[in-house]
């Protein structure tokens, strides 16, 4: 992505050993990530870069506005809520921490089906959460994860996803594990609510047990 758009790092990049790689606001392309990937970093890399007109709020808003509009099976799902515009409101009022707008950016750029799958999930969870009646803080957590639930789906081999490649009883392995890959991102990204990351262990857990049930 760094080819097509401007990556910065927003703070200076140091290795583990403490040597400095990059300064804040170097653009980092194909070859100096490849460069980073030869060191263990004092901070995961996600956590420090950022890109031009990232995902926000604002447009989570309006992605879920083009969505309604072109997914008839969508928009009633939002109308039997009884409150067609909160699921816009609630996408409207996210807010969002740099990394993770950063994560849903890519999505949003290399993995669109994806991206909008997520949106699709988020409102099938802000219908649930009307339904049991559930506080806005309740609801705002469960819009967030249900949003990120997926996250670590960028980090599987993407062959592995490939149309019409038969998954083997090994691959399933890293198929299933791809929610704990999310609980991990999640859990280190700043200014996430306990009820955020609770709902998202709880996925991982589940997608652990299919692991162990895998390895037999």
């Amino acid at each position: 992505m760094g080819e097509e758009h401007e990556i910065v790092a927003h703070e200076d990049i140091y290795a583990a050993n403490g040597m400095k790689l990059f300064a804040k606001g170097a653009r980092i392309n194909r070859s100096q990530y490849d460069r980073l990937n030869l060191h263990k970093l004092r901070v995961p890399l996600d956590l420090v870069l950022s890109t031009e007109r990232p995902v926000d709020a604002a447009q989570l808003a309006n992605e879920a506005n083009k969505l309604l509009a072109s997914d008839s099976a969508t928009a009633r799902l939002a109308d039997r809520t009884g409150d067609p515009l909160g699921f816009r409101h609630g996408l409207g009022a996210l807010a969002l921490p740099r990394p993770l707008a950063f994560r849903l950016t890519v999505m949003h750029e290399k993995r669109l089906a994806l991206f909008q799958y997520s949106l699709r999930t988020a409102l099938a969870t802000f219908a649930l959460a009307i339904r049991l009646g559930l506080s806005n803080r309740d609801k705002h957590d469960l819009l967030l994860v249900a949003l990120c639930h997926d996250l670590g789906e960028m980090h599987t081999v993407p062959a592995l996803l490939a149309p019409g490649h038969r998954i083997t009883p090994q691959e399933r392995r890293y198929i299933h594990v791809h929610p704990i890959t999310s609980y991990v991102v999640l859990r280190d990204l700043p200014g996430l609510s306990t009820g955020t990351l609770r709902c998202a262990w709880r996925k991982s857990w589940k997608a652990w047990c299919a692991v162990l049930t895998c390895n037999g």
